[in-house]
């Protein structure tokens, strides 16, 4: 999948926070059609909130949502812009030495 959102300039998709997630990741503007309630609501909303995904509710709207964003650069442009600052770049990286540094300091607190 990572392959075919790589040679996307937008996603239309559900709101699951992996799919989410690797949109971000490629600077993906996302167009989200009828999200579920709970979690996947809850991130439709957040990245609607941020300006970086557009939700709907009918064919209509989403129609609508993408022929606005291929007539519109300029709207497209900033769409992918409100993205950086968003991405966390070696996310999965500083995780990891958060806890080894976490789990160092405890090794060396007294018992």
């Amino acid at each position: 999948m990572q392959e075919l959102m790589a040679l996307s300039s937008r996603i239309v998709a559900k709101a699951g926070g992996l799919t989410l997630t690797e949109a971000l990741t490629l600077s993906l503007p996302v167009f989200i059609y009828k999200p579920f309630g709970g979690q996947e609501k809850e991130n439709a909303l957040f990245f609607q909130s941020k300006g970086i995904a557009r939700i709907s509710y009918s064919v209509q709207e989403l129609e609508e949502q993408l022929l606005t964003f291929l007539s519109d650069e300029a709207y497209a442009k900033a769409m992918q812009l409100r993205m950086t600052p968003l991405r966390k770049v070696n996310a999965a990286d500083r995780i990891v030495e958060d806890i080894l540094q976490t789990m160092n300091q405890q090794l060396l607190l007294p018992v």
